[in-house]
């Protein structure tokens, strides 16, 4: 390996954090975290032994041996913006002018390719750099869904007189991290995971995902499970606290959740390992009903008490 490969090796963990990024989704977030990566590393990493970037780097050695257009290009590259871009007005196929939320300034960047499917309003993460008297993208842009755009929103307030505080990829990529969609929810590697990162970064030491199970395991209701445990942590962000919440109630949901069939098949309680069969009164507050054929008037009455009680303890976990 190179040095710089060895240095990329080394520095990806600032850059996703304590685990790899389990939370790009699929092969093409996998590809796009890593481009998020390479940007930042490529124009914004410094290394300490040399005290450049690997642009700075690059352009030291290769000065000599680059024509004076590329060597004018790669310099202006040395120019390059960082944003949270809100598209104002589009050209498809030509150009956008969007508003950095970041300083405030609007960009006119010329792309042919990224133009095509933006429309007003959307919110992208770029990095653009001034080409020949335009801005252009070097590289990817990475567009935020809405949800993101709102965390961005509570940990960085917008005023109407100022841009957001200067923030970063570094920044950006912990949004990117906390964004745990209803079909990750579904995915207990993801759920697990995220649970895992939390712990360790809010959770006192001692108190690690097999004491979850454990609880799960020894625990007729989630609040008997989970509700002592907030006390004894620490949150840097509201957010984190509303997606623990959310991951506890899916690994529960998991382990020990009722499951309705349909209404010829009747009514059983599904676990799931590691919760030991046994006999429990109550799961969500649901009566747990032993007849494995139910009237369908008995299972409907039965759904709608688990629903309001769910919604209930979604509005107020552990209440």
């Amino acid at each position: 390996m190179s040095f710089f490969d060895l240095e990329l090796d080394e520095v990806k963990w600032d850059f996703f954090g304590d685990e790899y990024p389990y939370y790009a989704a699929g092969e093409e977030e996998y590809d796009l975290a890593w481009k998020r990566l390479m940007d930042w590393f490529v124009f914004e990493y410094v290394i300490e032994e040399i005290q450049k970037t690997p642009l700075e780097a690059f352009l030291e050695k290769y000065q000599n041996k680059l024509s004076p257009e590329e060597l004018k290009i790669y310099h202006s590259f040395r120019r390059n913006v960082y944003g949270l871009f809100r598209v104002e007005k589009v050209v498809p196929g030509k150009e956008m002018e969007s508003i950095n939320l970041l300083d405030g300034c609007y960009y006119t960047i010329k792309d042919k390719k990224e133009s095509r499917y933006l429309q007003e309003g959307m919110v992208f993460v770029a990095r653009v750099v001034p080409v020949k008297g335009y801005w252009q993208l070097p590289g990817n842009l990475h567009p935020l869904p809405d949800e993101a755009v709102e965390v961005l929103e509570k940990r960085y307030p917008l005023s109407a007189s100022s841009p957001y505080p200067r923030i970063g990829p570094l920044e950006v990529e912990r949004v990117f991290s906390s964004l745990v969609t209803d079909e990750d929810l579904k995915d207990m590697e993801i759920v697990e995971a995220r649970l895992t990162t939390i712990l360790q970064k809010c959770a006192p030491k001692s108190l690690t995902l097999e004491d979850i199970r454990k609880r799960i395991r020894e625990s007729s209701y989630p609040s008997e499970a989970f509700d002592d445990l907030y006390e004894s942590m620490e949150f840097e962000y509201e957010e984190e606290l509303d997606e623990l919440q959310n991951l506890l109630f899916a690994l529960w949901n998991y382990y020990c959740l009722p499951v309705f069939w349909e209404e010829d098949s009747g009514f059983a309680r599904k676990e799931r390992e590691p919760k030991e069969p046994q006999e429990k009164s109550a799961s969500h507050g649901l009566e747990l009903i032993k007849d494995e054929r139910m009237g369908k008037e008995k299972k409907e009455i039965a759904k709608v008490i688990y629903l309001e009680e769910r919604r209930k303890r979604q509005r107020s976990p552990g209440g």
